[in-house]
């Protein structure tokens, strides 16, 4: 059996994350829609620029 390198298994969590951002962006906006909450546009939208800077660091790293 060969050891998996270290940056498939960074790649991977990058991308977990990179879809829970994207969830969490989701669920804000809904529920800022729903309730009408400033905080929850707020949250929507920082998720939202977490999920592009991982983006961004995902696309990085795989072109390495």
């Amino acid at each position: 059996m060969r050891p998996v390198r270290l940056i498939v298994a960074h790649k991977i969590l990058i991308s977990a994350a990179l879809v829970l951002a994207v969830i969490l962006l989701t669920r804000g906006i809904r529920l800022y829609l729903q309730t009408g909450a400033s905080a929850e546009l707020g949250m929507g939208l920082a998720f939202g620029a977490v999920g592009v800077v991982l983006a961004l660091y995902l696309r990085y790293i795989w072109h390495k």
